[in-house]
């Protein structure tokens, strides 16, 4: 029987999967697929934003790659990844989750329910689509930015010892959080303005996502296609793919 297309990208040494859905949500599927607890139908509905997690093709990944994972050593196993902010089509949630968890990882006895109120004032449509009923421009959510500021200078300094004392992964998860968390306030920012290229200034953010995730080149080359833009650097690879 052929191999499918998923199998012949692990043997070329392809490493990760990404998909153009949440990449803060994307984290619950690379605990799934990687062996950690959860129903596939919870981790499908809660692990992609825009209702991603109904398309059975999608469910159909996350089963494959559990199940192609399962036998693996841990540097052998496919990652999933996603590329892009923790917002839908015409809302955006807090940055509570974000920021609350990296707090959490750098041990800070900081409040922050105060400052960020009530999740519903931030995830209604209203405060996406309508800038007088946006709070991204409060005093609250400047102050809100700056903690965010500091919190990602200190998340750095000192990263290496930050890192054997937890593991690189759980840095770069708190890492995704708190990028995702500041994405979000800027987000919120500017939807308390009127701009004429809204979406424009939301692309420009997603690009710097892979800056986050740097990617490695596989064993093997191969011939460039259209359809899967793919970014090379040392070992192995990410296959990058638009819902």
């Amino acid at each position: 029987m052929p191999s499918s297309p998923r199998s012949v990208l692990a043997d070329l040494g392809f490493r990760s999967i990404t998909l153009e859905t949440d990449r803060v949500s994307a984290l619950r599927i690379d605990d799934l697929v990687k062996g950690g607890d959860g129903h596939l139908d919870d981790v499908a509905r809660e692990g992609f934003s825009h209702d991603f997690g109904k398309l059975e093709t999608n469910r159909h990944l996350i089963a494959w790659m559990r199940d192609h994972n399962a036998d693996l050593p841990p540097q052998e196993q496919l990652s999933f990844h996603g590329f892009d902010v923790p917002t839908e089509t015409t809302s955006a949630r807090s940055p509570r989750l974000c920021l609350e968890h990296a707090r959490d990882y750098l041990g800070l006895d900081l409040d922050l329910a105060g400052l960020l109120g009530a999740d519903e004032q931030w995830s209604r449509t209203e405060a996406v689509m309508d800038p007088a009923m946006s709070i991204g421009a409060t005093p609250e959510a400047d102050r809100l930015g700056s903690l965010a500021d500091d919190m990602l200078t200190l998340l750095h300094t000192n990263a290496a010892e930050r890192i054997a004392q937890t593991s690189r992964a759980e840095w770069l998860r708190a890492r995704t959080h708190l990028t995702a968390g500041l994405g979000l306030l800027r987000y919120h920012r500017q939807a308390a303005q009127r701009l004429e290229n809204f979406d424009g200034a939301r692309a420009c953010r997603l690009a710097v996502f892979p800056l986050d995730h740097p990617l490695q080149l596989p064993p093997k080359a191969l011939t460039p296609r259209q359809q899967a833009p793919i970014t090379y650097e040392q070992q192995s690879a990410t296959l990058t793919l638009a819902a």
